[in-house]
């Protein structure tokens, strides 16, 4: 039985497109700023670090670069100060860094401070754990500036005082651009959820990413349910309840494999041209609209992963699920672009975002009390979920055994599987989702009987209904 949660807090982020030009033009000015001074900033403690000089402590101490920036010297600090002021007096990088501070809002320095400490210590910990492959964070060249982040402080770095309007704090001075606060409250709640302000730029456009609290509803007690979802390309997500009475679902992928191919094609053409054409204005003008196609692709996929993830969860939701059993594969994809896929399938759901997928599916989760877990799906799609023998299959693997002639079923046509036990076909992208429900359910599974009470398994696995659009989709969730 899963535990009531009530009152609980949940940090979600809304992400709201600048259409203002005139406040774009600015506000993107600072961001090249912003990141030449981070640029400065990683060489210098590059430069520490390599020549291991052994300030790396004091450069990173956002109070003492704080106090350095401002000219100030507080007590506590004076020792320290000091000496750096004392040790960098002629070093060109540190002057530049100072020179660029002034034009620059000192608590948004401190934030980039921060976050490029934090990037440090996740290089320490991945050399001390072995990785030596790992490389400190470096520079980016701005004319190839394509996504940058600028974290607003909560001390006047943003302000939403005036009626539909935003104030963003880049250099003390607040840029203010219209925004609809009735509209941004139907997403936030009161305003006074929202706790910080991130500006965002990506491929030239520029966004606002409010950080806000989301109280979460209280969740009554269920008992335990659990689902598999095997995530694939033509079928984007193959959905089975471990239930009588709910249908299975497949929401369909290819629109986006064939969005993916297109925009491949189209992106390829575009290089050549670049390559090829003498006219410097012609080449400006198509490396821009080459970083609008892109921004636009991944519009276009945030939009429909969002709508997807959201409407999976309220169907779930409405067959009392507790629990979603996805492939540990995907969980590799969405962490670090890894997996055990051959080359031409892990490019297919590299250049897809099936990572974003899965972070949204799982965040959404917890506001509809459902938990999800990651399996290893090694011979789910090679063994029959009626006989239910995935497990037995991934203990032998442990003894590096030849499997091919245990398996007890095999793809006989392209979406279907063949079970040469019960001698039943099924759809093949169910039966993978099955077994990977098999592989990470607290429920025991009955094996299918033909005749049997569980007949309604082999319906279940035959007889999926089948989703092309959002539409479609939210009449099954009224419908059900």
């Amino acid at each position: 039985m899963n535990k009531s949660i009530a009152g609980n807090k949940n940090i979600r982020t809304y992400k709201m497109r600048i259409k203002d030009k005139k406040f774009k033009s600015k506000v993107i000015d600072y961001i090249y700023k912003y990141r030449h001074f981070e640029n400065m900033y990683i060489i210098l403690l590059n430069q520490d670090y390599k020549q291991n000089i052994g300030d790396f402590r004091l450069l990173t101490n956002y109070e003492i670069m704080r106090a350095l920036f401002r000219g100030t010297t507080p007590k506590k600090l004076k020792e320290k100060l000091t000496y750096i002021r004392n040790k960098y007096k002629n070093h060109q990088i540190m002057n530049d860094l100072i020179n660029l501070s002034k034009e620059l809002k000192i608590h948004n320095i401190v934030e980039i401070i921060k976050r490029v400490k934090s990037q440090y210590k996740g290089f320490f910990t991945r050399v001390k754990n072995g990785d030596y492959k790992a490389k400190p964070p470096k520079s980016k060249k701005l004319s190839k500036l394509t996504n940058y982040t600028i974290p607003l402080d909560s001390y006047k770095g943003f302000s939403l005082k005036r009626k539909n309007q935003i104030g963003i704090n880049l250099n003390n001075k607040m840029i203010r651009t219209y925004i609809n606060h009735k509209e941004l409250e139907k997403v936030v709640g009161n305003l006074k959820n929202i706790k910080a302000v991130h500006l965002n730029f990506s491929n030239s456009e520029l966004y606002l990413l409010f950080i806000y609290e989301k109280e979460e509803k209280e969740i009554k007690e269920k008992p335990y349910k659990s689902a598999g979802i095997d995530i694939g390309i033509n079928n984007l997500l193959s959905i089975y309840v471990d239930d009588k009475d709910a249908p299975s679902l497949i929401i369909d992928g290819k629109k986006f494999k064939t969005y993916n191919a297109n925009f491949n094609r189209f992106i390829a053409k575009l290089n050549r041209e670049i390559m090829t054409t003498k006219d410097k204005n012609r080449k400006r003008y198509l490396e821009k609209y080459r970083t609008y196609i892109y921004e636009k692709r991944n519009r276009y996929f945030y939009d429909q992963f969002h709508k997807i993830s959201k409407r999976v969860l309220e169907y779930l939701e409405k067959h009392d699920v507790t629990e979603i059993i996805l492939s540990d594969n995907l969980n590799n994809i969405k962490n670090n672009g890894k997996c055990k896929l051959n080359k031409a399938i892990k490019q297919n759901f590299i250049q897809i975002p099936f990572g974003k997928l899965i972070r949204y599916i799982e965040y959404k989760a917890k506001e509809y009390g459902i938990e999800v877990k990651y399996v290893d799906e090694s011979y789910t799609s090679k063994v029959s979920s009626l006989t239910e023998d995935i497990k037995i299959m991934q203990k032998l693997l442990q003894y590096n055994l030849d499997l091919t002639n245990a398996l007890n079923g095999k793809r006989v046509k392209r979406g279907l599987f063949k079970d040469k036990v019960v001698n039943k076909i099924v759809n093949a992208d169910l039966n993978g989702a099955r077994n990977i429900c098999i592989l990470g359910s607290k429920k025991a599974q009955q094996k299918y009987k033909a005749g049997g009470e569980n007949r309604w398994l082999n319906f279940k696995l035959c007889n999926p209904i089948k989703v092309e659009s959002d539409f479609e989709l939210c009449r099954i969730i009224k419908s059900a």
